[in-house]
């Protein structure tokens, strides 16, 4: 029996479900956005508030203390990840665990060790990424036409797009990236990563 069947008592085989992209026009409303699906979250034994970049770690901090629901609720950062974050939760043989996901990494394989994380739990878990048409990634494949062309079309400020077609660009974008990425380096923010790794403001 391994470390994460004893610190969550669940069996292994069980199915971690990813679900679509949701993306955002602006911050402040993938933020709400996330609020609101945090406050209809009521079967889940606990909820991991995920970010890549500790600026965005801080705005999911912010979007955890202004939430009073009775699910247990972690904000952490995609790399700490591991057997110390497991260890801090207390769930059940029927438990389900969700994942939000606050940004994209650039690097597909970054989030992909997420989805690995995940099913590690052996329980049952979600994971789901919002984004928005802000972030460094998605300014590089889609522009600012996009967002012209989504409020045309009457895309509202508390809307999100979500089709598996918008997640499958998202992850071409990643895999487009990585081909190109010569290194890693950490950095506080996504901007700050294509700068350091891409040379790219």
């Amino acid at each position: 029996m391994g470390l994460f069947d004893l610190l969550f008592g669940c069996g292994r085989g069980q199915s971690v479900k990813q679900l679509e992209d949701k993306v955002w026009l602006t911050p402040q409303a993938r933020d709400a956005g996330m609020m609101r699906q945090l406050s209809q979250i009521s079967r889940s034994a606990a909820v991991l508030l995920v970010g890549h970049f500790p600026d965005t770690l801080a705005t999911l901090q912010a979007v955890a203390d202004s939430c009073d629901g009775t699910v247990p609720l972690r904000v952490v950062l995609a790399n700490d990840l591991s057997d110390d974050a497991a260890r801090q939760l207390s769930i059940s043989s029927d438990a389900v665990v969700d994942l939000l996901v606050g940004e994209r990494h650039p690097l597909l394989s970054r989030d992909q060790a997420i989805t690995r994380f995940a099913e590690q739990l052996g329980c049952q878990a979600r994971v789901s990424y919002h984004v928005t048409l802000k972030d460094p990634l998605l300014q590089k494949f889609a522009g600012d036409w996009v967002e012209a062309l989504l409020q045309r079309l009457g895309l509202q400020e508390d809307d999100a797009i979500q089709s598996a077609m918008i997640s499958r660009r998202i992850q071409a974008a990643q895999k487009m990236i990585e081909e190109r990425v010569p290194t890693d380096h950490d950095a506080a923010s996504a901007a700050e990563w294509f700068a350091r790794n891409l040379g790219e403001p």
